[in-house]
């Protein structure tokens, strides 16, 4: 059943790549780190949602991402969860093409579990390498490097989605509330892309996605006597996936929905609370059988700092 342990990490981390946040300017991007190329934009100060320097050039979250996946084969439902939470200090310092963060990874936590396997889990002491990228004044995000598993199955997508998904994209000028504005993302992971997200196994891989995601400034609200801004999202998206897995030939075609909110912050310009929920349907054939799969994830961020 190692099989399956290296598919459903495979298919979220394409899936966060896809996500809202990642890529270049211009409403395309690529989830390889060499292949991003970022827009630079200054930010503007008129413009509340713009991302700038935060004063001061820190901020500590606390982040987590459960997913439930159902696949179904031969009429036989298989339940696979994988979990993730981690806390993550950042640091913010203005760069040639725009904000630079850097991340220490304070407390950590990744499982994989299901009924067919013994769990799979991970800690902070299991990671390698660092939280690094580039931010620019829109929302594009360059991945410098991050965080990933000494062992090459081990279940971490936490930072895939904590990279390209925690920053949404902004539009290129003031809106007012009940303004929407869209971007297209076409992502790609290849062999090395997968390992740089802790996932490895995969061999000869072709990869790619792409999603629509529609924003919205649906208002404001007061949280401990600041105003924030509450911006909503949806994206809907499709991803294939074709490759070897542990000698095996896979394919993956999924359509996925994102819904959910982010609370920003426009005198620090931080986000201070994030909301997803993804659903994913699709199917996938390996070792001559095709079964059905279907996953509900949820994100979650908070500033505790």
């Amino acid at each position: 059943m190692r099989l399956k342990a290296v598919i459903v990490p495979a298919a979220a981390a394409l899936l966060s790549a896809c996500a809202s946040g990642g890529g270049s300017g211009g409403g395309s991007g690529s989830a390889a780190p060499a292949a991003a190329e970022l827009t630079p934009a200054e930010p503007a100060a008129d413009n509340p949602l713009t991302y700038d320097l935060p004063s001061p050039p820190t901020a500590t979250y606390e982040f987590s991402d459960t997913t439930i996946t159902v696949m179904n084969a031969a009429g036989q439902d298989i339940e696979m969860t994988m979990a993730s939470a981690a806390t993550v200090a950042l640091t913010y310092e203005r760069g040639a093409d725009g904000l630079v963060i850097s991340g220490d990874v304070l407390d950590f936590s990744s499982s994989m579990s299901s009924g067919i396997m013994p769990t799979m889990s991970v800690g902070q002491d299991d990671l390698e390498g660092e939280f690094r990228i580039v931010l620019g004044a829109r929302g594009d995000v360059e991945v410098t490097s991050l965080p990933a598993p000494a062992d090459v199955l081990a279940p971490v997508t936490t930072f895939q989605s904590l990279a390209n998904e925690m920053f949404p994209r902004f539009p290129d000028g003031p809106v007012e509330v009940g303004d929407s504005w869209a971007d297209t993302t076409d992502a790609s992971l290849d062999e090395d892309d997968m390992a740089d997200a802790g996932v490895a196994g995969i061999g000869n891989i072709g990869a790619g996605g792409t999603s629509i995601t529609t924003y919205t400034l649906a208002g404001d609200t007061t949280v401990a006597g600041r105003t924030l801004l509450v911006i909503t999202l949806l994206t809907d998206g499709t991803v294939a996936v074709a490759g070897e897995v542990e000698g095996q030939d896979m394919t993956q075609d999924m359509a996925n929905v994102t819904e959910g909110s982010f609370l920003w912050d426009p005198e620090r310009r931080l986000l201070t609370a994030v909301d997803l929920t993804r659903t994913v349907d699709g199917t996938m054939m390996t070792q001559g059988m095709e079964m059905s799969m279907t996953a509900v994830g949820t994100v979650r961020m908070r500033l505790v700092n």
